[in-house]
């Protein structure tokens, strides 16, 4: 798997308040630190590691610059058993600049999909409006012709009865095509259409269930091969509170 953790080359794409240093940590189902890395990591005689930079292009990733004044993108490649992982991104708060909060960008790439294959991928973030809405941006290999059938969720409510106080109320969760097309979305998942295939496909994905009558989003669809985003906008009293969305292979 190559992991990316993309702070100061956001600038590149128009993204103004971004996190200047970001600690990328990778562990696994245990909660055990698997691996740690952080800008300085990447640096091979001046140069960013040939190995991640090869891994990115394998992967048409775009390739990652050499910062100056100790800012810095993050990555790792490294081989993983079959099971649960967790990432995370933090600010790295023991060198200067010392930005701690900012726009950061993670990227999981699955290098050898012959071996294993990624069925499932969670992501949590303080989320808002604008560039700060929660993207996440999945890709779909397979034949012409062919359709998967995917489970996406948008969780706000649901996250209390894990302890988190402060979670969007209300979750809007919407996914596009790579034109930038709409294709499926969701606001109360119980009060749409398609909420039985919902709760039987997040029992067979090993899910946890939402309440029924909850305001969390949930939606299932059949994508063809290509490049999608599934985005995660909280309503307008929830702005800066913590939202999951979750991407599911279905059986």
């Amino acid at each position: 798997m190559l992991v990316r953790g993309i702070g100061p080359t956001l600038a590149s794409f128009g993204i103004s308040n971004r996190l200047l240093k970001p600690v990328l940590k990778l562990f696994d189902g245990s909660g055990k630190n698997v691996a740690t890395r952080r800008s300085q990591d990447l640096i091979v005689s001046g140069a960013i590691d040939s190995t991640i930079r090869n891994a990115g292009r394998q992967v048409d990733a775009f390739d990652l610059p050499v910062w100056s004044n100790g800012t810095g993108d993050t990555a790792l490649l490294i081989d993983l058993a079959p099971g649960a992982y967790t990432v995370s991104l933090t600010p790295d708060t023991d060198s200067p600049p010392n930005s701690t909060v900012g726009v950061v960008l993670l990227e999981i790439y699955d290098l050898t999909p012959s071996n294993g294959r990624l069925v499932n991928l969670s992501t949590r973030a303080i989320i808002g409006r604008g560039e700060e809405q929660l993207f996440v941006g999945f890709a779909i290999r397979g034949s012409t012709g062919s359709h998967g059938r995917m489970l996406l969720r948008g969780i706000g409510p649901g996250l209390v009865n894990f302890g988190l106080p402060s979670t969007v109320a209300d979750p809007n969760l919407s996914v596009f095509d790579n034109r930038g097309r709409a294709l499926a979305g969701s606001d109360n998942w119980s009060q749409e259409g398609g909420n039985d295939q919902v709760t039987a496909l997040t029992r067979v994905a090993g899910a946890f269930p939402l309440s029924f009558g909850s305001k969390d989003s949930a939606l299932v669809t059949r994508l063809s091969p290509g490049l999608y985003t599934a985005i995660m906008q909280p309503d307008s009293a929830s702005v800066g509170t913590t939202g999951l969305l979750e991407i599911y292979e279905a059986p």
